[in-house]
């Protein structure tokens, strides 16, 4: 296995891509819902494409870590 992988590794352990998955679902939940409210279509854009974004790397990562 590369150093730079075995190192990847050591950083992101389970609870760090659990808690990344978590902050996602929390911005998708709060945020989301709060912009919706108030009518702001731009920000509302930005805060779903940060959720999925943290979700999907998050899964992706904690995947790809069990593979290896």
């Amino acid at each position: 296995m590369p150093k730079f992988v075995h190192r990847l590794k050591s950083i992101f352990d389970n609870s760090v891509l659990i808690f990344t998955v978590v902050i996602g679902v929390f911005i998708f939940l709060v945020d989301v819902s709060k912009y919706k409210k108030t009518n702001l279509t731009k920000e509302l854009k930005i805060a779903k494409i940060i959720s999925w974004s943290y979700m999907i790397f998050g899964i992706t990562l904690f995947i790809l870590f069990k593979i290896i």
